[in-house]
């Protein structure tokens, strides 16, 4: 009967999951995602990404896009398919691996995943996606490798390699925090040996295939003579323009790097939503004096009051905010390892959150590191439940309680409205654009909307296919565009924000308007 009783409750678990996921998988856009939905139709069409044209994402998304070009006519659904086969895959790989103790935590955490996937945009095909799904696999797999399954070095190295290799080609921002999870699983795989030679001997597979499929792209560039191309735009761009450009505010920030700017900002983050987090939980506990003095004096209707306030007041305080919900998940595990002083966990987790933090301009760019705290907090909220440490089941109902008062609103809103992946507004602009010019011409669009190059079916004009603020400084991005303009490549511009002065002078000299935004060659 107890048999029966888990096997119903995990199916319904995995049912709740699978059924979180669908429910807002297929609906929003996301101007980074038709990104790399773009640049996949480029290479379909033979041209070389960064030497051709300009993105500065290493290109594993780019070129599984690109397969479903060569597949079919893919529609928006394709891509979110392949994102959702992935969660998938990984879960999996996870739950083929789990031990029954750590099955209730793999299934809250994909809940909590299924209904903050709108809000983080893990449910787009981004590489912060693959980054964030491949991240948490990842730990999930080293925590069952320390705690439950020592034996099984080989298999998590395996996937941990496989993950990196997914991640590290999708962002660069992910090849430092692989480096700690690897560094953390080769330390504990040689304390439990006592012997670097058993250790590489372990290894020296995993590792040879690991290189084997990280040099493909490398080699690909430099056969297709864009090696150079490929280094500058994801390397050299990134670290000395798209970093102190986009990211950094401060000249400490621009002079000491992203690492510096990485610690500092998410350091202030804790230490002010810290004060926030600890007023709001004094408030509470001057609230429940309150309540005892109420039922002392017997008086219901203020008890009831008070009652109202305490249980409502913190968790709509802390769940106000996406930074605050962060925090809050941090300092809970922070304090719970405090508590426990398991001080190396508290470094790793320092260090890890760091790292995480390396892009926080825009919530999803913290998606890995709120999926990450989703899995410790699910872990010792079970682990909680099952040893019946009744306080500290209440504590972290608490932090979850504030995870989904915060989610929660965001996923109903999200399934609400449904709005496209490709909107009709876009599919009209491009059938405009293909009124507009012949088959064969040459687009430009200057900020604004890549799909209009896929939808009308028209080609760029030049090699910066995309124009924003923060590449006016970049000569090496800049440049191209202007000699498109002045030399009218392009058949027809495509202008959505007119934030370089020179270059609308230059676009008004050559090009006639027809159209709000839309502009064709001088004759």
């Amino acid at each position: 009967m107890k048999l029966l009783i888990r096997f119903r409750w995990k199916y319904f678990g995995l049912i709740g999951v699978l059924g979180l996921l669908l429910g807002g998988w297929f609906f929003g856009r996301f101007i980074d995602e038709q990104e790399n939905m773009v640049g996949g139709w480029l290479i379909a069409q033979g041209w070389v990404i960064y030497r051709d044209f300009f993105l500065h994402h290493t290109p594993l998304p780019y070129f599984i896009s690109s397969l479903l070009f060569m597949i079919g006519q893919p529609m928006g659904w394709w891509w979110r398919a392949v994102t959702l086969l992935y969660v998938l895959m990984v879960g999996r790989v996870i739950w083929s691996n789990a031990d029954h103790q750590l099955q209730p935590s793999i299934i809250l955490t994909g809940l909590l995943l299924g209904l903050a996937a709108p809000r983080l945009n893990l449910n787009m095909y981004l590489a912060d996606s693959f980054f964030a799904v491949s991240f948490l696999g990842s730990v999930i797999l080293l925590w069952q490798y320390w705690q439950f399954r020592p034996a099984r070095f080989h298999f998590t190295l395996k996937w941990l390699l496989f993950f990196w290799f997914v991640s590290g080609w999708s962002t660069i921002v992910a090849v430092p925090p692989f480096l700690v999870l690897l560094a953390i699983l080769f330390g504990l795989e040689y304390r439990r040996k006592k012997s670097w030679l058993t250790l590489w001997q372990a290894s020296r597979k995993p590792l040879g295939w690991f290189l084997g499929l990280v040099s493909i792209f490398p080699l690909y560039f430099w056969l297709s003579g864009a090696l150079n191309d490929f280094v500058w735009s994801t390397v050299t761009y990134n670290q000395q323009y798209y970093f102190p450009l986009r990211l950094a505010e401060t000249a400490g920030e621009r002079q000491w790097g992203a690492f510096y700017y990485s610690y500092l900002r998410f350091g202030s983050l804790i230490i002010e939503q810290g004060r926030l987090i600890f007023q709001t939980a004094l408030t509470f506990l001057q609230t429940l004096g309150g309540m005892m003095l109420a039922v002392s004096l017997i008086l219901i209707a203020q008890l009831t009051r008070l009652l109202l306030v305490w249980l409502t007041t913190p968790v709509t305080t802390l769940a106000a905010d996406a930074l605050t919900v962060l925090a809050v998940g941090w300092w809970a595990i922070a304090l719970s390892l405090l508590w426990r002083q398991r001080w190396q966990l508290l470094l790793v987790m320092f260090v890890l959150s760091g790292l995480l933090y390396m892009r926080n301009n825009e919530v999803f760019h913290l998606s890995v590191l709120f999926l990450t705290l989703f899995w410790l907090i699910s872990f010792w909220w079970v682990s909680s439940w099952q040893q019946r440490r009744l306080p500290r089941v209440f504590f972290w109902s608490f932090v979850l309680l504030v995870i989904i008062t915060y989610f929660a609103p965001s996923y109903l809103e999200h399934v609400r409205h449904r709005f496209p992946i490709i909107t009709p507004a876009q599919r009209q602009q491009a059938q405009r654009i293909k009124t507009l010019s012949q088959p064969g011409e040459k687009l430009q669009v200057v900020g604004g909307d890549l799909t209009y190059y896929w939808l009308s079916n028209r080609l760029p004009a030049g090699e910066t296919i995309i124009y924003y603020p923060w590449f006016q400084p970049v000569e090496r991005i800049r440049q191209p565009l202007l000699t498109t303009l002045t030399e009218q490549t392009a058949q027809l511009v495509i202008l959505a924000e007119p934030f370089d002065r020179e270059l609308v002078e230059i676009l008004e000299t050559n090009y006639s308007k027809k159209e709000q935004g839309l502009y064709q060659p001088l004759k």
